[in-house]
C-alpha cells in the first residue's frame, strides 16, 4: 500500500468519534422500562457526523424500535410492550459506517 494512502486511512480512522451504548440492567420483564445510555466521545479531529441511528431488535430479528438521534450524549427510555416476545434483544447504535452494540433479556417472572 502506498504510504500516502495509509496515512489518509489512519487519519480518517482517528477522526471518527467513539460511541458506546449501555442499558441500566441486563434483564427486564415485559412492561418495564429500559434506560439506554449513549455516550459520544469526539476525538481531537471530529468528523462531520450528523446522526446516530438506534435500533432495538427483537429475538426474531425484527425491529422493535428505530430512531434517528443527534450525535450527543443522551439517555433514552424505551417502554417494553406488555405483550412483547420474550428472549434476547439486541440494541445497536450506528454512525459513520461503524456501530456499538449491547443486549438485554426480556423474560416474565
Amino acid at each position: 500500500m502506498h504510504p500516502v494512502i495509509l496515512i489518509i486511512l489512519l487519519a480518517v480512522a482517528q477522526a471518527s468519534p467513539t460511541v458506546t451504548v449501555s442499558t441500566d440492567r441486563g434483564w427486564y420483564s415485559p412492561g418495564e422500562s429500559v434506560t439506554i445510555q449513549i455516550q459520544v466521545v469526539m476525538t481531537d479531529n471530529p468528523t462531520n457526523m450528523t446522526w446516530l441511528w438506534l435500533y432495538i431488535d427483537k429475538p426474531d430479528g425484527h425491529n422493535a424500535l428505530f430512531m434517528q438521534l443527534d450525535p450527543v450524549n443522551q439517555t433514552i427510555v424505551w417502554n417494553i410492550p406488555v405483550n412483547t416476545t420474550e428472549g434476547t434483544y439486541t440494541l445497536t447504535v450506528t454512525w459513520d459506517h461503524r456501530y456499538s452494540q449491547t443486549g438485554f433479556i426480556v423474560q416474565a417472572q
